[in-house]
């Protein structure tokens, strides 16, 4: 539905996106879809927990709470697992349908995304550059993201109205 459709497109939602123009300003908004509306971030954005972004394919979903600590079931036995790892936050990939892919911890307060010689790689997606973005900690509740300079740009999606620019890029199902 809509003024601008794109009847192929299997990510859209009926009703995916708004624009309006306000005081002269065009602003984007999520109307309530299933998959966001993405803006390609010109120098960093802040991102919260649970917040995702794109990097080349990947749509990728940042943690930044704290693992809870290791406690035993009532008959006082601890779950064996895999070691913990200390890490200030956490980033996963989302498969399409709504599962988890690769998950990695930052090391120390930095996260680097790409597609070779990073914490986390994705050495077969043809659209994430070499070193493509990075996460850093901001402060105490959140992390930075930015875009290394790479070819195809990094995304984050948006909360509430976003105001819009000449030149920006948006991206919405795979439009």
């Amino acid at each position: 539905e809509g003024d601008i459709q794109f009847d192929q497109d299997i990510f859209l939602s009926p009703q995916h996106a708004r624009f309006t123009v306000q005081a002269g300003r065009l602003f984007v908004q999520d109307a309530g879809s299933a998959n966001g509306v993405f803006l390609r971030i010109k120098d960093s954005a802040p991102l919260e927990d649970g917040d995702c972004f794109l990097a080349g394919e990947q749509l990728l979903r940042v943690d930044v709470r704290e693992v809870p600590a290791q406690t035993p079931t009532p008959t006082g036995t601890y779950f064996y697992g895999s070691p913990r790892v200390s890490s200030k936050f956490r980033v996963t990939q989302l498969l399409a349908g709504g599962s988890e892919g690769v998950m990695a911890c930052a090391e120390d307060t930095l996260l680097s995304i790409g597609r070779e010689g990073n914490i986390l790689d994705f050495p077969d997606d043809n659209f994430i550059s070499g070193r493509h973005a990075q996460l850093r900690v901001n402060g105490g509740s959140g992390v930075i993201l930015e875009d290394l300079g790479s070819r195809n740009g990094t995304f984050y999606r948006a909360r509430g109205a976003q105001e819009l620019h000449n030149g920006d890029y948006i991206f919405i199902g795979q439009q």
